[in-house]
């Protein structure tokens, strides 16, 4: 089970659509063809597709999906990068794959838990293990003064404090005492470390749209930074 799981992410699909894969559910459903590559897919802005940003845990392999020039991808370590195009809000189609579609799960909260990989011979369901990916070979993009200015404030560290700040049309990070550090937009919440590979800091707002906090992606871990001053 496995290995179909792993070749569908690894290209093997598109050349070999008609494989026979055995990854139905406990229940044994199948069936859950939909034909929806054939229609136009709608541009939605990065916020919009940010929620679904994550790591997924997927019978013992991790997939990674992230924003890359505004497109939602999904990706296995060393594998090549899968498009996901948008159908409506929660359901995207893969590229490349007729007939697999993946439906993000919410819980009460509207947090993305999980999404079941719909497929030709049946279905499989991941879960949301983190909301933080490396975003390092993602594509910078250029955000205008006022949405950098939504992410400037103070934010708590363990003993210390991080100011971000806006120098003209460049954000910057600063821990009293250390250098300033270049934050490189990647979407208008995500941004890498200039120098620093490995680290990034993703802006997490509240359901007013305003941010609250920020988590710091290192080779070491995460750290959620709470945002205390605007």
């Amino acid at each position: 089970m496995k290995q179909h799981i792993f070749f569908l992410f690894a290209g093997f699909l598109s050349l070999k659509s008609s494989a026979h894969l055995n990854n139905c559910d406990s229940t044994g459903n199948t069936g859950y063809m939909l034909s929806c590559t054939s229609q136009i897919q709608p541009i939605l802005p990065s916020d919009s597709l940010q929620k679904y940003v994550g790591q997924y845990l997927l019978s013992g392999e991790t997939i990674t999906v992230y924003l890359k020039e505004n497109i939602l991808r999904a990706v296995l370590p060393n594998q090549p990068e899968f498009e996901l195009a948008f159908v409506k809000e929660y359901e995207f189609t893969v590229k490349g794959a007729p007939g697999f579609i993946v439906r993000f799960e919410t819980d009460t909260h509207k947090d993305i838990t999980g999404f079941t990989l719909i497929q030709p011979d049946g279905m499989v369901k991941a879960n949301k293990v983190s909301g933080v990916v490396n975003i390092a070979s993602a594509t910078p993009v250029q955000l205008t003064k006022e949405q950098l200015d939504k992410n400037t404030g103070d934010y708590l560290l363990p003993g210390n404090t991080l100011q971000v700040k806006r120098n003209d049309t460049i954000l910057v990070a600063k821990i009293p005492g250390q250098q300033d550090y270049e934050l490189v937009p990647v979407s208008e919440s995500h941004f890498t470390v200039k120098g620093l590979s490995g680290f990034s800091l993703q802006f997490q707002k509240d359901n007013k749209g305003n941010v609250i906090k920020c988590i710091i992606s290192q080779p070491g871990g995460n750290v959620i930074s709470i945002r205390v001053r605007k």
